[in-house]
């Protein structure tokens, strides 16, 4: 199971989106929107040559964030806070995956032990 999990987490999309990419794919998406969520950190775009390059977590994010800023009318300072709980969990769960890897490679006496302490048996 931590194998699918991890192999799950860690694929990477092939697909790069541009700036201009995004303003014109997302409806409602401008530049100043854009870059006041940059200034945010609530998306985070690799550089490449000193551009921008967005991938499609980063498509997926902005997508999201127009919903619950269009949709929703959640603001700035709410998103803020909303994606830094998102943030966070995502981080667990990298964490979590990389946990559930190292004993999943554990010989078998070491993972029953594992087992039977969480469950409060040892």
């Amino acid at each position: 199971m931590g194998e699918r999990l991890e192999a799950a987490v860690s694929s990477k999309s092939t697909i790069t989106y541009t700036e201009d990419d995004l303003i014109a794919e997302l409806r409602t998406l401008t530049r100043k929107r854009l870059r006041a969520w940059l200034r945010e950190g609530l998306v985070r775009p690799r550089r490449e040559a000193g551009a921008a390059l967005y991938d499609e977590i980063d498509r997926a994010r902005l997508e999201l964030i127009l919903t619950l800023s269009d949709d929703f009318d959640i603001g700035d300072d709410a998103l803020s806070i909303c994606f830094g709980y998102i943030d966070q969990f995502h981080s667990l769960r990298r964490e979590l995956t990389h946990l559930i890897s190292v004993i999943d490679n554990q010989p078998e006496t070491v993972r029953q032990a594992i087992l039977k302490a969480w469950r409060g048996e040892a």
